[in-house]
């Protein structure tokens, strides 16, 4: 059988030899939205990265599959064992016909919309929901959809259909929409309730159930005629609802599950873990309960919710804001963040160990300094410092009680920290001690760097930028031609700076920082950190777990595949090329084994490591690898198109329509790709 090889050039989305793993929480740590089981052992739950977790002993562990979707994902229903439908943010919509072995992307050209649930009929029919009355319906299985005519302008929260005929739709400032004929028409009705209802559930056509913001309970027993309310006299914001039969159900709100077992005219809470919001809840008559909630916590009851077990694993305080990472050499490596914590491993961040910092000010940045020496910098004016690879930490008395954002070390000399209040030290001993700058300004300052001892860049509130070439004694301020917060900069080399904003990407300098513009770039989110670890490549990181690069000094960007929707507040990378990001919710995400400097170009790839046959392929493609677990295909955009289980070695790509496409295959330590033609 032989194997063609095609150069092909594309806009990806991530890079080859290596992929993005959670370290911590485990197996993951993004919003768990919603459950689904297809039998009594087997069972599917969707995140806000993106993810599908499966469960194949009914629910007492889970494992982490793989991503489903580029988007963050809110709603998940099975008709049957085999057909999956899966929809999301951005118009997102996936689905499966073979048991959640395989997952196709499929255009809903509703792109405009988040989507807030969806229910299918049958293998064929569907609905799904979203804002401003928006309802779209497919009838051939997702391939085709069509707008559905609501007469309704209300927030769309949840779909249940108790019947082939009779469908319920949840909304925002207490109305309800109703079919009675399979969906084919649907009419709005008032609760005459001021309540924003988020969930509902029938048991049957004529009894069920609304819960939403503020306790909000509602039930009716005649088809929404009429509603009572069964409100417990909490303020709990409900989000979902499960009910086993007439009596028995589950509610979740944040942090908390309510049971009744007499329809809901009394409610018992069965389980407080924390005050987290649980988005998901599934029950079943065999007493089994599940609950997932807004940090990716999964919860499992055996007994009905007498007792619960915590199914995610910490390595570490669990959450908390990740606000700096770096380390010291392969294996050792400190982060810092919120209440003043410190973890250290030894181990490529495998297992961590709690180090007393001293301070219980938020931490908000560390800068490594050699193999055993890095300073850290704080709330309250606190810079600390250790001399032992993050063993043992002492503070430096910086002369300053406004909070330190950010701190630098250029060489033995010179060392600079900027913060609140237009607050900027220098040190001329590398950080022993510290003199505070009289700027002549107040802007909060959040980042800053230098390129050399003399010249230096800071940035901060409404979009200013001010710059130094005397070693930051003296600042001038530069127009940035924006507004928005920004919230970090960069020195790639004398000339080309870039600089994130808080909200909408970034601004890019050839001028060494004097004049600014606007990237060529896809990067339109809020940037956190830039980081600039060799000659060549420069990362970026921020909301919505945005990781990006640039390889040709910070004018054109790229981004990484999609791991989590929470927001990422700083990056590492060790010199065997391992590289880390931290941020909130404890999240501690790896990449393996990378080039030392830069990464390949695909451009300029005339060949595949991952081996595939035949190819150009129509029905099934063959990996030559027992390695490998999970694979997904990149159209040409680098839009996922298609993803699942490698199951014997093949994969079913009858579904991609012809074209040219990018497969990466994954095994737990490693990931391979090769360039695809669909025939």
């Amino acid at each position: 059988m032989r194997t063609i090889i095609f150069p092909f050039i594309l806009i990806l989305p991530l890079l080859v030899s290596a992929q993005w793993n959670w370290l911590n929480p485990q197996p993951q740590g993004d919003a768990i939205n919603d459950i689904v089981f297809v039998s009594s052992t087997d069972g599917f739950a969707i995140t806000g990265g993106g993810a599908l977790m499966k469960t194949t002993n009914g629910g007492s562990s889970w494992i982490l599959t793989g991503y489903i979707a580029d988007d963050y994902l809110t709603g998940l229903h099975f008709s049957d064992a085999a057909h999956g439908f899966a929809c999301g943010y951005n118009g997102a919509f996936v689905r499966t016909s073979d048991g959640g072995a395989t997952w196709n992307v499929i255009n809903t050209t509703f792109n405009g919309d988040d989507f807030s649930g969806i229910w299918f009929l049958d293998n064929l029919t569907g609905f799904i929901i979203a804002d401003y009355g928006v309802m779209i319906k497919t009838t051939d299985g997702g391939d085709t959809w069509t707008a559905v005519s609501t007469g309704s302008t209300e927030t769309f929260t949840g779909i249940y259909f108790p019947s082939a005929t009779t469908g319920y739709v949840s909304t925002e400032d207490g109305y309800f929409m109703k079919t009675t004929d399979g969906g084919v028409s649907w009419t709005e009705h008032d609760t005459y309730q001021a309540e924003d209802f988020q969930c509902v559930w029938f048991t049957d056509e004529n009894t069920g159930w609304m819960a939403g913001d503020w306790g909000a309970i509602y039930k009716t027993t005649n088809g929404g005629t009429s509603w009572t309310s069964q409100s417990v006299g909490t303020h709990d914001y409900f989000n979902g609802i499960c009910f086993i039969d007439a009596s028995t159900g589950y509610l979740c709100a944040d942090g908390t599950v309510l049971k009744t077992t007499n329809g809901g005219t009394s409610w018992t809470q069965c389980y407080n873990p924390n005050y987290d919001y649980i988005y998901s809840i599934y029950a079943d008559a065999s007493g089994r309960v599940l609950a997932g909630n807004e940090r990716g916590r999964l919860y499992r009851s055996a007994d009905a919710g007498s007792s619960w077990s915590d199914l995610t694993t910490d390595k570490m305080t669990s959450a908390v804001r990740l606000n700096a990472i770096a380390f010291f050499d392969d294996q050792t490596g400190v982060v810092a963040g919120s209440g003043g914590i410190v973890f250290r491993t030894e181990d490529e961040g495998f297992s961590w160990d709690s180090i007393a910092s001293g301070t219980t000010q938020e931490i908000y940045d560390i800068e490594m300094v050699s193999s055993t020496e890095a300073f850290a910098c704080a709330g309250g004016g606190k810079i600390l410092h250790s001399s032992d690879a993050g063993e043992t930490w002492t503070p430096v008395v910086s002369g300053t009680t406004n909070i330190l954002y950010s701190i630098k070390r250029m060489s033995s000399s010179f060392a600079v920290a900027c913060g609140w209040a237009g607050t900027v030290l220098t040190s001329a001993d590398g950080g022993n001690s510290w003199t505070s700058i009289n700027t002549g300004f107040t802007t909060g300052l959040y980042d800053i760097d230098f390129y050399n001892e003399n010249t230096g860049i800071c940035v901060g509130q409404s979009g200013k930028i001010y710059r130094s070439i005397d070693g930051g004694q003296t600042w001038t301020s530069i127009t940035s031609g924006t507004s928005l917060y920004l919230n970090a900069v960069c020195f790639i080399d004398s000339l080309h700076v870039v600089a994130g904003s808080n909200t909408d990407g970034l601004l890019y300098s050839s001028d060494g920082g004097l004049t600014w513009s606007d990237p060529v770039t896809n990067v339109s989110l809020g940037i956190v950190q830039l980081y600039c670890p060799s000659a060549d490549t420069v990362f970026a990181c921020g909301m919505e777990g945005m990781i990006a690069y640039s390889t040709d000094m910070g004018l054109n960007w790229n981004l990484f595949e999609h791991r989590t929707n929470w927001l990422l507040n700083d990056l590492s990378k060790t010199a065997a090329g391992r590289m880390y990001a931290v941020g909130y919710n404890s999240v501690i995400l790896c990449r393996g084994q990378l080039p030392t400097t830069g990464f390949a170009n695909h451009t300029a790839e005339t060949a595949s490591s991952m081996k595939i046959y035949p190819n150009p392929a129509s029905e099934v493609l063959i990996v030559e690898s027992d390695d490998f677990k999970w694979y997904c295909i990149y159209d040409a955009s680098g839009k996922m198109v298609q993803s699942g289980d490698i199951a014997e070695n093949s994969i079913n790509i009858r579904l991609l329509p012809a074209g040219q496409y990018y497969i990466v295959g994954y095994s737990d330590q490693h990931s391979e790709s090769a360039v695809l033609v669909k025939e």
